[in-house]
């Protein structure tokens, strides 16, 4: 597997943490459960929102802040988080700069990405990882690519396993912690430049060796051009 390309470039500034919370009205004692990214159906949102009143229930001091919706998609989800009863306790911001993004991060007390589809890994992981918030993903093809239970928490891809996970996120202090080294582990094993400069001598080196084989032994390609089944 290809390591990825990950800088701790940009990090919360001072003050970051506290100014977010204060522009959203997030109290000391609230509990502040975190996403952002694009608001696309694909990132499963309402899924999310599905599981914050099981949330809510366990943790009543929890709030759910997503960033990074259009107008239009923060109306939708605005409109399910009403039916569900719990628009008081659900902030929909639109996109922001990604300079910002790391100010959001810090502000968290859970980070928490609740896709079920696709499978490439979305970018912001790292970001997750690095910002030294607990990790919440569900458990499918889309994240296990990229996190395990040694860095992340990781539920079944439904509303309640998706809550399970949420509420252990913010309860349990001896696995957050433990959650924080092992990001660290990951990150390392993850981003680590070295660690990508031998995966793609691997790649170089194998496409190196087909090369030499087809040069050195050509008979392959005269052999299939003069086959029974060959059509001229």
């Amino acid at each position: 597997m290809l390591t990825n390309y990950f800088e701790r470039q940009e990090t919360a500034r001072s003050g970051d943490r506290e100014a977010v919370r204060a522009r959203h009205g997030i109290r000391p004692d609230e509990r502040l459960i975190v996403y952002t990214g694009s608001f696309v159906a694909l990132q499963a949102l309402d899924l999310l929102l599905e599981a914050a009143p099981r949330v809510l229930a366990a943790v009543p001091s929890a709030r759910f802040l997503l960033v990074g919706g259009s107008e239009p998609e923060i109306a939708e989800l605005r409109a399910l988080a009403d039916r569900l009863g719990i628009a008081d306790r659900v902030l929909l911001e639109r996109a922001r700069p990604q300079a910002q993004i790391p100010g959001y991060l810090a502000a968290a007390d859970v980070l928490v990405s609740p896709r079920v589809q696709g499978i490439n890994p979305p970018g912001k992981l790292l970001s997750y990882l690095a910002s030294g918030r607990p990790v919440v993903a569900t458990d499918t093809l889309v994240h296990n690519q990229l996190l395990t239970a040694d860095c992340a928490i990781l539920t079944r891809p439904d509303a309640a396993g998706l809550a399970e996970g949420l509420v252990l996120a913010l309860t349990d202090t001896a696995l957050t912690a433990k959650l924080a080294e092992g990001s660290e582990r990951a990150l390392a094993r993850l981003c680590c430049q070295s660690v990508r400069d031998a995966a793609y001598e691997e790649i170089a080196a194998a496409v190196r060796a087909a090369g030499a084989l087809r040069r050195k032994d050509p008979a392959h390609l005269v052999s299939s051009q003069h086959s029974p089944n060959h059509r001229h």
